[in-house]
């Protein structure tokens, strides 16, 4: 709330207030004014069961890899309004996981902005209840920190993970006259992150093989506990600041997998995840997966040997 801390009249006889804010003491957790948050009632520290449950949901699905934009999408196609009334949009799905708010926390400054949202620090504990943890909220800030990328979903497994035996550039997707699509190494006319552009593979039997090593390995029980003891081998005030990120980057990933590792599990559950799940599942387990050459150049046949994948752990 506003209030009036001066009374003046200026020269022409014109009266001015002058307002300002009032100042609320460090660690004090009093819920505020403004709109009311998604997620709480109109008294800003009731909890709303329903609109929590969307929100734990949105927690455990971006932690699992799923992208904002299609999260946003799904939400609006099932109807969910905000607290507004209004429809969803990245940017606002973005600030909420990173709100300090739902993990019970008042932020240093409200944030107009997601990018914003991802930087503002958690001040004092607060007088409303959490939704969900602390922790989860800054693993969605590190992703969010990471990936500033806007626009529709990749619709490709490896894209983003593809990389050129040649010159190392990244790969992308693209459909050839026909309707087949490739994965490519770009070189740009105009020169600006131009690969090689001698590099190539198809994506269907490149995406094939690499769903058929990842079946195998996700059935191994032992796989997620080497990547829960590397990604954990040391907590982050033993890493270097600029490695911070890398790590909880691979922590969040690990959520990925849960309902996909064991005997048995993985073609249901493959079958009902969203591609942004799918993509999510891969990079969990990958650094990357280089495409050399064929040996036969401008040879079109497939060559599993040509894609060389760099995962996290060996087995």
């Amino acid at each position: 709330m506003q209030t009036a801390t001066t009374d003046t009249v200026d020269s022409a006889g014109r009266r001015h207030l002058t307002w300002s804010e009032p100042v609320v003491p460090a660690g004090c957790g009093h819920s505020g004014g403004g709109r009311r948050p998604y997620g709480y009632d109109h008294d800003r520290v009731t909890v709303r069961a329903d609109e929590a449950e969307i929100i734990t949901e949105l927690m455990r699905r971006r932690l699992a890899g799923e992208s904002v934009v299609g999260l946003a999408r799904e939400l609006n196609e099932r109807g969910v309004p905000t607290s507004t009334g209004g429809r969803w949009r990245t940017h606002l799905v973005t600030r909420l996981l990173c709100s300090a708010r739902i993990a019970g926390y008042r932020e240093h400054e409200s944030c107009e902005h997601a990018t914003e949202a991802c930087g503002a620090e958690f001040r004092a504990e607060a007088e409303w209840p959490a939704i969900v943890s602390r922790a989860e909220v800054e693993q969605v800030r590190a992703l969010c920190a990471s990936h500033r990328r806007t626009g529709s979903p990749c619709r490709y497994l490896l894209s983003g993970l593809a990389r050129c035996g040649r010159c190392r550039r990244p790969m992308g997707a693209t459909v050839r006259t026909g309707g087949k699509a490739i994965y490519l190494c770009v070189k740009q006319s105009d020169g600006s992150r131009s690969g090689c552009g001698t590099v190539s593979v198809q994506v269907e039997p490149a995406d094939t093989f690499i769903l058929n090593t990842l079946r195998e390995l996700l059935g191994r029980d032992a796989l997620v506990d080497r990547l829960s003891r590397t990604c954990y081998a040391q907590p982050d005030r033993e890493l270097w600041p600029q490695n911070r990120p890398v790590a909880r980057r691979r922590r969040a990933g690990l959520a990925a997998l849960d309902g996909f590792t064991g005997p048995g599990v993985f073609d249901e559950a493959w079958e009902s995840a969203s591609p942004d799940r799918r993509r999510a599942i891969v990079h969990a387990v990958t650094d990357s997966i280089v495409v050399h050459p064929a040996a036969v150049r401008g040879s079109r046949a497939f060559d599993a040997d040509r894609l060389e994948w760099l995962r996290r752990v060996e087995l």
